[in-house]
């Protein structure tokens, strides 16, 4: 009877490592987070930009396979952008220049089709490409030695992108630790300045974002 006992044990526990093996085969999706730093840049027409803006991009992602080597990824990203603009001004015979940063955060929801290159257990080099739709969060403009200004009014609340971007995936205790870099190219003009007063504002502005990251999918 024990050695009958023994063998169950044994068989059940032979059961259980090969039904996870399976399911961790077989996983309809994994999960993953990220942490980088983000370059937002804005193309201005007419006009030009006085340099960047650097901030944080967080959040977290999930993939779901629909192919060898093929994932479409979602997720919910937190990422600053905006861009850094330079003016003067005459007053009183005197030329005065400002200084300002439109600091934007968005709240981005990403759809991308990701191809990755190598064999499971290894080093995986990925390529990716879709779009992003990212929901205004908070617009402020803060004049340097000034004040800071909400211009929330004045943008629309949304803001869609091509999204590409790339990376390496590197499996490591049975997790994939993954670095990356995207770049999130503006399609709409982001400018509602006819919302403000009625004022009619024919200029655009788009959003030009390149981040880079890093993280762990499980």
């Amino acid at each position: 009877m024990k050695r009958f006992g023994w063998a169950l044990v044994a068989g059940a526990l032979m059961v259980s490592a090969g039904l996870e093996t399976a399911a961790a085969q077989e996983r309809p999706f994994e999960l993953g987070f990220r942490f980088g730093l983000g370059v937002g840049m804005q193309s201005v027409d007419p006009g030009e930009t006085d340099g960047s803006r650097v901030g944080i991009t967080a959040g977290g992602i999930v993939g779901f396979p629909v192919a060898p080597n093929v994932a479409v990824e979602t997720g919910l990203l937190y990422e600053l952008r905006g861009a850094k603009y330079a003016s003067s001004f005459e007053f009183g015979g005197d030329t005065f220049s400002v200084e300002s940063t439109a600091k934007l955060d968005y709240l981005v929801i990403p759809a991308v089709a990701r191809m990755s290159f190598g064999t499971d257990g290894g080093t995986r080099p990925f390529v990716l490409g879709g779009l992003d739709l990212g929901f205004l969060m908070k617009a402020e403009s803060d004049v340097k030695d000034g004040d800071k200004t909400d211009i929330k009014d004045a943008l629309k609340s949304t803001d869609f992108s091509l999204r590409l971007g790339g990376g390496v995936e590197i499996p490591a205790g049975g997790y994939d630790f993954v670095v990356g870099a995207a770049y999130a190219l503006g399609l709409t003009d982001i400018s509602d300045a006819t919302s403000v007063d009625g004022v009619d504002d024919s200029g655009s502005i788009k959003n030009r974002t390149l981040t880079v990251t890093a993280g762990v999918n499980f």
